[in-house]
């Protein structure tokens, strides 16, 4: 399926960074990657752009490099998750072992496994929740990189 991506910029603010025109604006990267999604495998997209913005400096190289300056940023974001996971699952098994270790009576056993399941819970809830919304940036933008852009 092909998907079209028009992009109508008004303004040279809409377009680049406020003090740096070497970088696509932020909230313009964000737009490409909302309209992506949803997406397939086999999908194509096609970045349509005003032709009096492709005139300004070279705007296929500006948009590349800024989606993979992007990438860059959620991959290690995801790796950054990752750590954060592995530090509260850690964190919640020694919880849960000193729990069987140390406690004799069963009211205290029962309060520090409760205790112990919350920081495996939350690295749970990474997993879930946080990192898949990260991958499927990734995968948009991977598709975006692939893109072919025209002008209108």
């Amino acid at each position: 399926m092909d998907r079209v991506i028009n992009i109508d910029i008004n303004d040279k603010h809409d377009l680049y960074e406020p003090y740096n025109d070497n970088y696509l604006n932020k909230d313009l990267i964000d737009y490409l990657i909302r309209q992506g999604m949803p997406f397939k495998k086999k999908d194509k997209v096609t970045i349509e752009v005003d032709n009096n913005v492709r005139k300004r400096k070279n705007f296929e190289q500006i948009l590349k490099q800024s989606l993979k300056m992007e990438k860059n940023r959620l991959q290690q974001k995801y790796r950054d998750m990752n750590k954060k996971q592995a530090s509260w699952f850690i964190m919640g098994a020694i919880i849960i072992l000193l729990g069987y270790i140390i406690s004799e009576s069963s009211a205290l056993h029962e309060i520090i496994i409760v205790v112990g399941s919350v920081p495996i819970w939350e690295a749970i809830s990474i997993e879930l929740f946080k990192d898949t919304e990260i991958r499927k940036k990734i995968k948009v933008i991977d598709l975006l990189l692939k893109s072919q852009i025209k002008t209108i």
